[in-house]
């Protein structure tokens, strides 16, 4: 095959492979993503919350992961007005409420699963991460900074999650 035929045919697809990403990407922009799981969210704790009111206190935590469920629905809907509200709320706000429905997740399932979960590291660790959030919008705005510390304080409850449940005694 000639080169100028190769290369045309590899313009082509590539091309073609742009429009169709620049579609997916007009219909599923991070807007309308953050809206979609404020949403899910948000109905997911009420259903969780309504479950948990008719089974009352048969299966332990429904009411707090029901809880967290909605702190999450609230970090994603002020995620989504990011550019409408101020960056204390859509910045600090929204992540330090994002990072305490993860922690009362991980207590919930602690508690799910017969666990102790302290309190006041799970505290500790959230306001930690709102004082880093603040110095790091306000004081020294970096936004790598931001990232670094949402992503590792949420991977060290996760990783706490997983061994909680890796540790659960298995019923039956």
């Amino acid at each position: 095959m000639p080169e100028h035929v190769t290369t045309s045919f590899l313009q082509y697809k590539i091309n073609i492979s742009c429009r169709i990403h620049f579609f997916i990407m007009l219909l599923l922009d991070i807007r309308t993503l953050l809206f979609m799981a404020a949403v899910s969210a948000g109905c997911m704790g009420v259903a969780i919350g309504m479950a948990a009111r008719v089974y009352m206190n048969s299966i332990p935590g429904m009411r707090r992961w029901a809880w967290a469920c909605g702190g999450h629905s609230l970090a994603w809907a002020l995620l989504y007005l990011q550019g409408t509200l101020p960056a204390f709320f859509t910045i600090v706000l929204a992540n330090t409420v994002a990072l305490a429905s993860v922690a009362l997740q991980y207590r919930t399932l602690a508690e799910f699963t017969n666990r102790r979960a302290h309190r006041w590291p799970l505290v500790l660790l959230v306001l930690s991460v709102a004082c880093a959030f603040l110095y790091f919008t306000y004081v020294h705005p970096y936004t790598i900074a931001r990232h670094v510390v949402i992503a590792s304080s949420t991977a060290v409850l996760l990783l706490l999650s997983a061994r909680t449940l890796l540790h659960a005694a298995v019923p039956g």
